[in-house]
């Protein structure tokens, strides 16, 4: 029950901020159109918006542009690739006037390196990758850390009685935990990367996975180096022990 309410607060912590808006990509040009609407109705064309546009860092990208309503009731409002520079969630504030009635509406959208929302089916196969993930990992550390390293000894004049084959094993394990840990983070990377909006948590997870991938490598060499050694001096021991020779 514990990990399961461990793994959910990881799961939400990804997930929660995500925003359900209108979504835009990263570096592109975008046409973005508002509902314009008077006491729930819509807007003549000859009402008329000044709009101003904050990015994600609530700078000023436009300041009181003058925009007229279309045919069809809708505000257009233009951004060019370098306006859409930065991913988050930006804000248009409009204020509006038709027949001397006037309305003041805010509209929020984001920008995504995809472009893309993370939708309900991708997300359960998120979850359920990160939830294989983590049950290889717990599974594979426990088995790693349960088998022992050391043979069965006397213990008055420390010779070895029996010997523990096992110890090959426990490296291998060893390493399939922290492949498992790769495979999460590797996971939770493409995420952050492709939906998220927070440059703090993207730069974590980002660094984060490029340390595990960065060691992978000499890590696989080291554990093939070590399991092998072991195997050998084991097979070694066991045939001094089949032939009756103490071995310490």
């Amino acid at each position: 029950m514990k990990y399961k309410l461990i793994l959910g607060l990881v799961f939400l912590m990804i997930v929660i901020p995500i925003i359900s808006s209108q979504i835009y990509k990263q570096d592109t040009a975008i046409n973005i159109s508002i509902p314009c609407r008077f006491n729930n109705t819509q807007c003549k064309t000859s009402a008329i918006c000044n709009v101003t546009v904050f990015d994600n860092e609530e700078l000023i990208l436009v300041a009181n542009r003058s925009v007229n309503s279309s045919a069809t009731s809708f505000i257009i409002v233009e951004l060019n690739e370098t306006q859409t520079a930065n991913f988050g969630v930006y804000r248009i504030d409009l204020f509006c006037s038709q027949d001397k009635i006037s309305d003041s509406p805010s509209v929020e959208f984001e920008i995504t390196p995809t472009g893309e929302d993370l939708s309900e089916a991708q997300g359960t196969i998120y979850f359920i990758m990160l939830l294989s993930g983590f049950i290889v990992f717990g599974l594979s550390l426990w088995g790693a850390i349960k088998i022992p390293f050391r043979d069965v000894k006397d213990e008055e004049d420390g010779q070895i009685l029996s010997v523990n084959g096992l110890k090959p094993i426990k490296v291998i394990l060893g390493f399939f935990a922290y492949l498992s840990l790769l495979f999460i983070s590797t996971i939770i990377h493409d995420i952050a990367k492709s939906y998220l909006f927070l440059d703090a948590v993207q730069g974590f997870f980002n660094f984060i996975h490029l340390i595990l991938l960065f060691l992978v490598y000499p890590l696989f060499l080291l554990t093939i180096i070590v399991a092998i050694k072991l195997f050998v001096t084991d097979k070694k021991t066991q045939d001094l022990l089949n032939k009756g020779i103490w071995a310490e």
